[in-house]
């Protein structure tokens, strides 16, 4: 309970965009205002939908930019450990859901809970907070295979099933996308 307080001291959000570009500004990476800015707008218009994909050829800054812009939210350099921040590389061979939602394992006897689900567990416990996401090269698997439930849940405002099994009790059986959780995509 004590470790829960310090956390909430230690990370306070603030979505001042002028706060934020600061911060990035004081990094050795560079983005123009332009960009930060455009960036902060287009993840932070929709009340409920945030998400943005960031494309552009290899080596241009995408994840640093994300990285950068999650870590100043919350006041924090771009080498420091933010805790509402996970970066989950996207694989080939993701067909479906099961990488980000997780899945009942028969073998282990137990709902395996992916970084993408307990992030967003997370965000479903700490409201007032904001979590990001950030499905790293994203493109290397089709987006339509693994991330449908995930945008048809958000746009429709519906629960995502995740299980059926009444003897499941870590992880519910459905689950709502709450509006605290920021999705980036590169």
């Amino acid at each position: 309970e004590s470790e829960e307080v310090l956390l909430e001291e230690l990370f306070d959000s603030n979505f001042e965009l002028e706060a934020i570009y600061d911060l990035i500004q004081s990094s050795k990476l560079s983005f123009s205002k332009s960009v930060i800015r455009d960036f902060h707008l287009n993840l932070t218009a929709l009340e409920e939908k945030h998400f943005v994909i960031l494309s552009g050829i290899s080596g241009t800054g995408k994840t640093q930019l994300a990285k950068l812009y999650a870590n100043a939210v919350y006041g924090l350099d771009y080498e420091s450990n933010n805790p509402y921040l996970s970066i989950i590389p996207v694989r080939p061979d993701w067909m479906d859901g099961s990488p980000l939602f997780g899945y009942y394992s028969s073998f282990e006897k137990q709902y395996v809970v992916p970084e993408f689900l307990k992030m967003v567990l997370q965000a479903t416990k700490e409201r007032e907070k904001p979590h990001f996401i950030m499905l790293d090269e994203m493109n290397l698997a089709k987006v339509e295979y693994y991330l449908s439930d995930y945008l048809s849940a958000v746009e429709s405002q519906k629960e995502i099933p995740l299980h059926n099994s009444e003897d499941i009790i870590d992880v519910p059986n459905k689950i709502l996308s709450p509006p605290n959780v920021y999705i980036i995509g590169t």
